[in-house]
């Protein structure tokens, strides 16, 4: 018996030992900034349920000497801040944030009883904060109505903002874009209607309200404003040279390669119709694609103008190509014959409308 005893003992030794090995989970963050995102030098404001959250923050005792809270931006690649707080006498706790690169970063806090949390193991209790840098120049720099630009950079915010447009110079009203994704360090979106032609301030106006200043956007119209386009109530706007996807009155996805121009045909990759639920299939030996969609049965062959629906014979006027690293181009005269989709053409913004309806 006391040789099972010594071994069960030996066994929850190992086990324990071999827990201990293994990488901590980290924490969720307990502690929400508001403002969570701006620069150094940005000032926040603890509420005392947030400052008794974290166990006080000071003046701490220790010994006969008294200490105030604090803590510390602990950012990627040992990038790293110290920070002090103030204005504790009501509860509350205020504190600046310190010159850092722009970056995310965890914020632990020095408490009455030690430190908040662990910057190596990103354990305890800890808030996030993002310092932004300044967005590359929009992209592309020059457009008209509907074009699609993008935004690079850090510290947008999950949550989305805005972006306007303002021909500030002749006193015209910023005016937001339609917002196509939006994320911390990357933006899409399309140009507003209504512009005069010429230099348009772009700005990023984060959802807890801090503005980023991005440049200038040349509108590439003439002085009369475009009408505003029409877009369908459901359906696909694709843009040249762009993967991502504006699904109105849908969710917004990405394509592996984007919608380009050959020989004057659009073409556009066929995993478009995945999203839209159809079957894709691929017969390397024939070089044939077939696509199902309801009880309509599609065969092209890569190459080759010719294909059939349902076993009828059609003729498209460009072929079906491959484009790197295997993906399935075919013009949208394909969508608009075999498909029966209704498409049309945005020549200054250089974007196809795919009606898929709201059936």
């Amino acid at each position: 018996m006391s040789r099972l005893i010594s071994f069960l003992g030996a066994l929850i030794l190992a086990i324990s030992a071999l827990f201990s090995l293994a990488s901590p989970v980290a924490a969720q963050p307990s502690i929400t900034l508001t403002p969570s995102v701006g620069p150094p030098g940005t000032q926040i404001t603890l509420s005392p349920a947030e400052v008794q959250q974290l166990g006080g923050l000071g003046p701490c005792t220790s010994g006969s000497a008294q200490t105030a809270g604090g803590g510390v931006f602990e950012g990627q690649a040992g990038t790293a801040g110290k920070f002090s707080t103030t204005n504790l006498s009501n509860g509350g706790a205020t504190f600046w944030v310190p010159q850092v690169p722009p970056g995310l970063y965890y914020v632990f806090f020095y408490t009455c009883a030690g430190m908040s949390g662990s910057p190596d193991t990103g354990q305890g209790v800890y808030a996030t904060f993002s310092v932004p840098t300044n967005p590359d120049a929009i992209s592309p720099a020059t457009g008209t109505y509907g074009s699609a630009f993008r935004i690079v950079g850090s510290g947008f915010g999950a949550s989305q903002g805005t972006v306007t447009f303002c021909d500030c110079s002749i006193g015209g009203p910023p005016t937001p874009a339609k917002i196509i994704s939006w994320s911390d360090t990357s933006i899409w979106g399309t140009v507003p209607n209504g512009l005069q032609a010429g230099g348009s301030q772009v700005t990023v106006q984060t959802s807890q309200g801090y503005s980023i200043a991005v440049g200038d956007f040349q509108i590439d119209v003439g002085p009369t404003p475009l009408p505003p386009v029409t877009l369908p109530q459901c359906g696909l706007v694709l843009t040249i040279g762009y993967p991502e996807v504006d699904n109105i009155g849908g969710h917004y996805f990405s394509l592996p390669v984007p919608p380009e121009i050959q020989s004057s045909r659009t073409f556009v990759p066929l995993d478009l119709f995945k999203e839209q639920g159809d079957l894709i299939t691929w017969s390397g030996a024939t070089r044939q694609v077939g696509i199902k969609q309801g009880a309509t049965d599609i065969v092209l062959t890569i190459g080759s103008t010719g294909y059939t629906v349902n076993g009828q014979n059609q003729e498209m006027d460009v072929a079906p190509f491959i484009q790197d690293p295997g993906y399935t181009m075919v013009p949208v005269s394909f969508i608009d014959n075999a498909l029966g989709l209704v498409t049309s053409w945005l020549p200054l913004s250089r974007q196809v409308v795919i009606d898929t309806g709201c059936g």
